[in-house]
């Protein structure tokens, strides 16, 4: 089985500049779309269909999060056909999700001085490995390609990780890096990541400015069809919440 990970902003505090290009989201969000070997065959064929059918033959289109929820998705005819049909895909093929959702710090974070992972992607691991348990398979994760710099790093935590604590059962040593572009997991990863991310602005009644109420109801419809995906993990949910005071708690601000 193979957990293919995503994340819709990321855990850095907003500044005036990012606010300046458009960066209101108080959250951010982490996700692993955790899909058997067996049906990545019919997803690639899936995704690859509805790129043909909707954009042509040979157009290079990237189906993320960015470029299909927002606001404005309703403009584009095209954009609002193929998300929809991503979400054909992911109602035809089985597949659980589990997800992270975190308040975005005041200010940055110290990062882990034991080579571990940030703590909301070993929350997100152990998760994973919890739900691996549960279905009696190994499982691998599979992450977005970033930099060679970037992904040596990650590998190496994330072997820190899995080599040295001893409540891991199933997460497979050897992670895997790969092109979002090309990879139709890691886009349904970036999508439901993005639809999260959204959806918890909403419903806290923030970014309301920047949503129209046709894309409210929108996002109100494709969370309550895509929450049952979430299994419950050692008897809590699927979707996991930090608070911006646990991570400070837990971390702390740099000096």
């Amino acid at each position: 089985m193979f957990a293919f990970i995503d994340e819709s902003c990321f855990l850095e505090p907003q500044t005036e500049n990012s606010k300046a290009n458009g960066d209101i989201s108080p959250f951010a969000t982490l996700v692993a779309a955790c899909i058997h070997e067996r049906y990545i065959g019919e997803l690639d064929r899936s995704f690859f269909r509805i790129k043909r059918d909707i954009f042509g033959e040979g157009k290079k289109v990237e189906i993320k999060a960015e470029n299909f929820i927002h606001s404005k998705i309703f403009i584009s005819e095209k954009n609002k056909e193929c998300i929809e049909k991503v979400f054909d895909v992911i109602a035809g093929i089985k597949m659980h999700f589990l997800g992270i959702i975190c308040e975005r710090p005041t200010h940055r974070l110290r990062k882990d001085r034991n080579s571990l992972l940030p703590y909301h992607y070993t929350q997100l691991m152990n998760k994973i490995d919890s739900y691996a348990i549960q279905q009696q398979q190994d499982i691998f994760v599979v992450f977005d390609n970033q930099s060679h710099g970037k992904d040596a790093e990650l590998s190496f935590r994330y072997g820190n990780l899995v080599h040295k604590a001893r409540h891991i059962e199933r997460l497979q040593a050897s992670p895997f890096f790969v092109s979002s572009a090309i990879v139709p997991g890691i886009q349904i990863a970036d999508i439901v990541a993005g639809l999260l991310r959204h959806y918890y602005c909403m419903r806290e009644s923030l970014c309301q400015s920047s949503y129209s109420e046709e894309f409210k109801i929108w996002l109100q419809e494709k969370y309550e069809f895509i929450r049952p995906m979430f299994p419950s993990v050692d008897k809590s949910s699927g979707i996991y919440y930090i608070s911006r005071k646990t991570l400070e708690e837990v971390l702390g601000y740099e000096n």
